[in-house]
C-alpha cells in the first residue's frame, strides 16, 4: 500500500474498522444462525460469485452473487446476511488463471460489502418494523 495516498489509506482503514465493529456487533446480537436456508443461500452465493456476466457495451463484467446477497438481507438475520456477503465477496476476489489479486483490495471489497449489508439490514428492519405498526417510515 506504499503507492496509495495517505488519504486513501485512512479511508481504507476507516472502512475496515467499521466493518470489524459491525461484525462484532452482529456476532454479539446472538441472533439465530446456521439454518438450512442460510447454508443453501451461502452455497449458492459462493457458486454464483465465480460466475461472471458480461454486459453488451461494457468492458467490465458483473458477478452473479448480488441476487443471493439481496435474498440474504431480506430473509436472514443480519449475522447470517453478513456471512453470506462476506464469504461470497471473498470467493469473488479469488484470482482466476493468469490473474493476481491485491490483498488490500480484497480486504477492502469484503469490508465494504459487510458495511453495505449491515446498512441494508438495519434500514430494511426499520422499514419492516414501521410497516407492521402502520406508521410512516422515519429514520
Amino acid at each position: 500500500m506504499s503507492e496509495i495516498p495517505n488519504r486513501a489509506k485512512m479511508f481504507i482503514a476507516a472502512v475496515m474498522l467499521i466493518a470489524a465493529a459491525v461484525t462484532v456487533y452482529a456476532i454479539g446480537t446472538r441472533m439465530p444462525a446456521g439454518t438450512k436456508e442460510f447454508l443453501v443461500l451461502a452455497a449458492l452465493a459462493v457458486v454464483a460469485a465465480r460466475l461472471k456476466l458480461t454486459l453488451p457495451g461494457f468492458e467490465s463484467n458483473m458477478s452473479m452473487n448480488l441476487p443471493f446477497m439481496l435474498l440474504a438481507i431480506s430473509e436472514l438475520s443480519m449475522p447470517e446476511a453478513i456471512a453470506v456477503g462476506a464469504v461470497s465477496t471473498f470467493v469473488q476476489t479469488l484470482p482466476r488463471s493468469g490473474q493476481t489479486v491485491k490483498p488490500a483490495q480484497a480486504v477492502f471489497n469484503v469490508c465494504n460489502m459487510v458495511n453495505a449489508i449491515a446498512i441494508a439490514s438495519v434500514v430494511g428492519g426499520r422499514t419492516m418494523h414501521f410497516a407492521t405498526l402502520n406508521k410512516p417510515f422515519l429514520i
